[in-house]
């Protein structure tokens, strides 16, 4: 009911502006996209059955000779439920037509000069980057830019067709450009992400060592319940673990895995379940990190200038994202110090 309720802004402004448009002999029609993009019933975050609605958009377009104004955002289930696509979903319903029908290239046009490389609310000379891959941007907003929906890569990507997010409101700015790959310039990393305000579960006990299954049964315990997971760490001793969720979903994990861990914590084989809110989580993103040594040791090394905690450490296997947890009232040092260490092109000097 509440994707259905949710879809009326979509069928409204397309009705609007395919009219708008008509009157002014630009000729156009609107395209409810529920008639043509296929999902499963994972309602507000659905997901979408790619070749079968390449095969209906394509069909559809066929027999079409106007401009189509198209919903975002929008889906149906095969019974006729309507779904939606989550946050920012439109610029994933322009990737899966743009796919579908080969587009030579696919725009989206938002507030801002494309992907910036900081919160400019924090950092206020952060720049736009102008060119970045694929798996760059996921990372990025992944880890909170929420200039484009990380999904909307996916179609775009397997046909290796160009994004080029665009500022309405500077229609001259070139934006950013998002590619399967880019040349390479003087700095390691494209950008730095932040998502604020998440919450730490941590377990730890000397009897979880050589336990086995215990990263699976937490992740099952939580997926039952569509609790998504943002970031992992565990020490190689398996003797703690602990993860990343949003706060309005700690109650909920950890009566799940109390449930889950009964008898661990009972026999203390885990030592307890323990909670810590008022965190952030901040990511280091460039495909320059690859295979880069000591690039974690000088950023960890720059946040220690500024007495920034480390509380937790992640680093994937693709090198090209480094991200860790800090409390929320460092969130502001951390972002700018790493910001000028990474881009700025001057040296600073602090006189007193």
């Amino acid at each position: 009911a509440q994707d259905k309720i949710l879809s009326y802004g979509e069928l409204l402004s397309t009705t609007i502006i395919s009219q708008l448009l008509s009157q002014k002999n630009i000729h156009s029609e609107q395209l409810d996209a529920r008639k043509v993009v296929l999902t499963d019933d994972n309602f507000g975050n659905a997901f979408v059955h790619y070749q079968k609605s390449y095969n209906r958009i394509r069909a559809y377009y066929q027999s079409r000779k106007k401009l189509q104004i198209i919903t975002g955002f929008l889906g149906a289930t095969e019974h006729g439920q309507t779904t939606t696509l989550g946050r920012s979903g439109s610029d994933y319903s322009a990737s899966i037509f743009g796919a579908a029908l080969n587009a030579s290239s696919i725009e989206i046009w938002t507030d801002v000069n494309g992907i910036l490389s900081a919160d400019p609310n924090v950092v206020f000379d952060a720049k736009t980057i102008s060119h970045i891959t694929y798996e760059e941007a996921m990372e990025l907003a992944h880890a909170g830019a929420k200039v484009i929906f990380p999904p909307t890569m996916i179609p775009a990507l397997y046909k290796s067709i160009p994004i080029r997010i665009k500022n309405t409101f500077e229609p001259d700015n070139p934006g950013t450009a998002i590619t399967r790959d880019r040349l390479r310039d003087d700095h390691f990393a494209v950008g730095i992400s932040s998502l604020y305000n998440v919450s730490l579960i941590r377990f730890q006990g000397a009897g979880m060592v050589g336990r086995f299954g215990v990263i699976g049964r937490v992740f099952d315990a939580l997926a039952k319940k569509k609790i998504n997971i943002i970031l992992v760490s565990q020490v190689f001793s398996e003797h703690s673990i602990c993860f990343a969720i949003q706060p309005a979903e700690v109650d909920l994990a950890e009566s799940l895995l109390k449930e889950e861990f009964s008898f661990e914590l009972k026999n203390h084989f885990i030592d307890s379940i323990k909670i810590e809110n008022d965190l952030s989580l901040i990511a280091v993103v460039g495909e320059g990190m690859r295979h880069t040594p000591g690039i974690a040791g000088k950023l960890f090394s720059v946040l220690g200038e500024q007495n920034v905690n480390l509380i937790a450490i992640a680093q994937g296997s693709s090198e090209r994202n480094i991200s860790f947890i800090i409390k929320n009232d460092e969130v502001k040092s951390a972002i700018r110090s790493l910001h000028q260490y990474i881009f700025s092109d001057n040296a600073i000097i602090n006189v007193f």
